[in-house]
């Protein structure tokens, strides 16, 4: 991370690894929400609203994070869950 120019990360550890290194990055949050889990510092991306994968008690990755075994069913979106437009707007701003 601390070798980078631009850095897009999931709501996971490695936007915390940013923060600790005081590297504004583009975080994409898909079952928790900056206002608990994140930082003011990086680029929060909201899912798009009108996604069926909104509740982190359905989610296979909440399931995956406490049993550590992928669930056999895993979800199927016909939707993209962000806008890639967004996002990469979001990279291309000079402070990151």
């Amino acid at each position: 991370i601390a070798h980078t120019d631009k850095r897009l990360f999931n709501d996971s550890t490695a936007h915390h690894a940013a923060t600790a290194l005081d590297m504004p990055s583009v975080i994409t949050w898909n079952t928790l929400t900056p206002d608990l889990h994140g930082y003011k510092m990086h680029n929060n991306v909201f899912p798009i609203v009108d996604t069926d994968f909104t509740d982190i008690q359905d989610s296979f990755v909440e399931e995956f994070r406490l049993t550590r075994i992928l669930p056999q069913k895993q979800p199927e979106w016909s939707k993209p869950l962000h806008r890639v437009k967004e996002i990469l707007e979001s990279l291309k701003v000079k402070s990151l």
